[in-house]
């Protein structure tokens, strides 16, 4: 199941890449956006279901390895960062300083149970901050017991609603899922991950104030000795850390403590210039909040820095990953001020200031410091946090925050005579985006002009409070802080005179009688078809454009001779992709799934490389019998013996007759470590799934 249910949506997401990459109007690009953005839901859901059947069929097993448990949890972290710092939330990772550098057991595994205890606390929090917190529980001659905290200051939750949280599809309550997303699988497959583990995963959370979610594991000791035992400042090396944050600034206070060094801590500008006017400093580590980005909060702490500049040898500035091109430039202002009176003592040392997107991962902040201890300089750009560089996030609220355009047609074109027609004003109540979108494309075809707002409440405020006057409405039944139905009837109660037309995914008769003996004027299935929408706005007096094609988004569609128009190079679709001169690689796709070979052809010819294709193991085998191929695509399961048999057919050939070992490359939906080994343990080269970057 995992293949067939993973295969088609991979096409799905394979193939919608594909129409990203090409020459797209912005109607095109929204909407194959939306496919990406649905189609990756549906693929993480489909994980969940797969990794939750495994665990409770006793068939997911895991694996034993040396590696980092610091790096680990900061890889998770590193994963969802940037959706927290777009909420505006601090997040902090603190180790206590006896966690082992290296431990012996499923890394991949941990990391899951963390991302997802993670990913929750950034869910259901909208300001503040999330602290990972680990410390080493108990340690015996052969194990370590590891304790895992994730501490929010979100939404908490009630005491009567703690014990189903571990329970597979269940939140906290039915409006959790609309308001937040998710499945509900997430905690119940990270509790049994974790005893897998031989640990227990518990939860403290107190209404509106957060939560904490804590796990055990039992890992094994390492094998080798991890360096990050050996990290160690200089003797008597002193140190100022200043953060408005009380976590932060404890965090980074026992880190570098736990190093050997000498550590201050100031919660201020003031506090820190007090210190500095009586004691020497090394290094002073300035970690600025998210409300630090406001220029009036900003313009004390830059001064205090200014006018501080030479009571310190080395700054370290950590900011947000967002704030670190505006410190950056800020920075560079400095040091020109400080040119310009021809301080240069001041200038070399704002010249050498470190920058760093924060949280900052401790090995790299010790590296810092020690090289600003032995070189004066830090010239070391950070692989995991972005150092005196700038780096844009990718705009993850784009969908959320899009404005409903107003393209409404105030005229219609009859007889060649322009006829002044009133606009037919809609409200669309709906809290899903891609309903939101595809309603409002629709209405908008026929010449409505649509207000589109995301709960009940927004549309009760536009009718009632601030008197908009609407021809029409659709109402969802089902939305967050206020439902349709009781919309609709805070509506009636005010007697304004306004059709409100039903929106239900529900299909159940009875059901839909019940909503319209609620009082809606009509009720209506989603999606909203073509026919009904023309039906319903024409019911109530919308006059239709005789051609409402004319109305529709400019498309701009294929001349008529290009439907049957045949590509036989690839430079055809994509000019300038193609390189001729590495037409002598050919690549053979060993793959059944129709869509899967076009999108494997458009991406191996787009490289200029040739191709051929076999749609079962038989035919594998017998092309490169025939054919002297550069490599083969495999994919590991094919209907007529599958792609792990015919590798092993073919290695074992090769053994015999000798030569060159063709370079086999298993081409895999599963997402599965295991999986992955067995397709290399039969003679693969690599694993792979089919997608753009893959290939």
């Amino acid at each position: 199941m995992s293949h067939e249910m993973r295969t088609p949506l991979n096409g799905v997401i394979g193939v919608n890449q594909m129409l990203l990459d090409t020459a797209l109007n912005d109607e095109q690009r929204e909407l194959a956006e939306l496919i990406k953005t649905s189609a990756e839901s549906l693929l993480d859901l489909i994980n969940d279901v797969l990794d939750l059947t495994k665990v409770e069929s006793g068939k997911l097993e895991l694996e034993y390895y040396d590696f980092d448990a610091r790096n680990t949890i900061e890889d998770a972290i590193d994963s969802v960062i940037m959706k927290a710092v777009s909420k505006g939330i601090e997040v902090i990772c603190a180790f206590n300083p006896r966690v082992p550098a290296r431990c012996r057991g499923d890394g991949v595994r941990l990391k899951q149970v963390v991302l997802n205890l993670l990913s929750n606390a950034i869910k259901f929090t909208q300001r503040g901050e999330v602290e990972v917190r680990t410390e080493l529980l108990k340690e015996t001659t052969t194990h370590d017991v590891l304790k895992v905290s994730v501490r929010d200051t979100g939404i908490g939750i009630p005491l009567d609603a703690q014990s189903k949280l571990f329970s597979r599809f269940t939140q906290v309550d039915s409006s959790t899922t609309r308001n937040y997303g998710g499945s509900g699988l997430g905690l119940a497959i990270s509790k049994q991950l974790v005893e897998l583990m031989s640990g227990t995963m518990g939860v403290t959370s107190t209404p509106g104030k957060g939560s904490t979610f804590w796990f055990t594991v039992v890992l094994e000791k390492a094998e080798t000795l991890g360096i990050s035992h050996l990290r160690q400042l200089p003797s008597n090396y002193t140190m100022l850390v200043v953060s408005q944050n009380f976590s932060t600034r404890s965090m980074l206070s026992s880190c570098l403590e736990a190093w050997g060094a000498d550590v201050s801590a100031a919660s201020d500008e003031n506090e820190a210039k007090f210190y500095l006017n009586a004691n020497h400093t090394d290094t002073a580590v300035i970690s600025f909040t998210h409300s630090e980005n406001d220029t009036a909060v900003l313009k004390p702490i830059m001064n205090f820095i200014t006018t501080s500049v030479t009571k310190v040898r080395f700054w370290i500035l950590l900011c947000p990953i967002t704030y670190v091109g505006k410190i950056r430039d800020l920075v560079a202002e400095m040091a020109k001020r400080f040119a310009a009176k021809g301080d240069t003592v001041a200038e070399h040392i704002v010249l050498g200031m470190v920058i760093m997107s924060k949280p900052v991962r401790q090995g790299v902040l010790h590296d810092c410091v020690m090289q600003l201890h032995a070189n004066g300089v830090y010239g070391k750009v950070g692989k995991h946090n972005v150092v005196e560089t700038f780096s844009k996030p990718n705009d993850e609220t784009h969908v959320d925050s899009f404005e409903i355009s107003k393209n409404a047609v105030d005229t219609v074109e009859v007889s060649n005579q322009q006829i002044e027609v009133p606009p037919f004003k809609v409200l669309v109540a709906e809290d899903s985006v891609a309903s939101q979108m595809a309603i409002r494309r629709l209405l908008s075809m026929y010449g409505a002009d649509v207000t589109v707002v995301a709960d009940g409440s927004e549309a009760v405020d536009s009718v009632v409070t601030k008197g908009v006057s609407y021809n029409l409405a659709f109402f969802d039944i089902n939305m967050p802080i206020l439902g349709g139905i009781k919309a609709m009837h805070l509506i009636r109660n005010s007697a304004i005179d306004l059709p409100i037309i039903a929106l239900t995914a529900s299909i159940d008769e009875v059901e839909l009688q019940s909503y319209h003996d609620e009082g809606f004027s009509m009720v209506t299935t989603k999606p909203l078809r073509v026919s009904a929408c023309r039906e319903i706005l024409s019911k109530y007096g919308h006059v239709l454009p005789p051609d409402y094609t004319k109305l529709r988004p400019a498309i701009h569609a294929p001349s008529s001779s290009s439907s049957t128009r045949s590509f036989s190079r690839v430079e055809d679709v994509y000019p300038g992709r193609g390189d001729t001169s590495r037409k002598q690689y050919v690549v053979l796709v060993v793959e059944d799934n129709v869509t899967c070979r076009k999108l494997a052809q458009r991406i191996i010819e787009r490289e200029g490389l040739d191709v051929h294709f076999a749609v079962n193991g038989v035919e594998a085998v017998e092309k490169t019998r025939e054919t002297s191929y550069s490599c083969v695509l495999m994919d590991c399961n094919l209907a007529v013996k599958d792609g792990l048999q015919a590798t092993r057919e073919i290695r074992e050939r090769e053994s015999v007759c000798g030569g060159k070992r063709l370079p086999i490359i298993a081409v895999t939906a599963s997402a599965m470590s295991g999986d992955r080994k067995r397709c290399m343990d039969a003679g693969s080269k690599f694993s792979t799934t089919l997608n753009d970057t893959g290939l």
